[in-house]
């Protein structure tokens, strides 16, 4: 269990920390309940959590939601809308495509490969890094 604490702007992640309290993060999109149910939300514990009210330039009625930022730079969020008796989901950042890099590319970047039942993966699109033991 983690208690949870206040944190300046300067502790956000780099996706809503860099950006005004009223925007949305990058990759703003809405999914369905079925894409939710199958998000990280459910696998990976929440780095930070965060409550926003975001507005778009286009005087569309605010989003009120509650954002989860997971390690690899994106999240979900939550929001109710109170009078429709309904929940919206989200999520944020990249879509990661990612490609798996061979031991001696990722020596050769300076990454840590552990041997062969160890993957290293890098975003095509954003260029995270992820690793991964496949014998466990």
């Amino acid at each position: 269990m983690m208690k949870l604490v206040y944190a300046d702007k300067d502790d956000c992640p780099e996706i809503t920390g860099s950006i005004h309290p009223n925007d949305f993060p990058v990759g703003w999109r809405k999914v369905t309940a079925e894409e939710f149910s199958r998000s990280t939300f459910f696998t990976y514990s929440p780095t930070h959590i965060e409550y926003r009210q975001m507005q778009n330039d286009d005087h569309a009625p605010s989003v009120h939601a509650r954002l989860f930022h997971f390690p690899d730079g994106t999240g979900v969020a939550m929001s109710s809308d109170f009078w429709a008796k309904e929940v919206h989901y989200y999520k944020f950042g990249c879509d990661h495509k990612y490609d798996e890099l061979s031991r001696e590319e990722s020596e050769r970047r300076g990454i840590r490969h552990h041997g062969m039942c160890w993957h290293v993966y890098e975003c095509s699109e954003c260029q995270h890094i992820m690793s991964t033991d496949s014998s466990d």
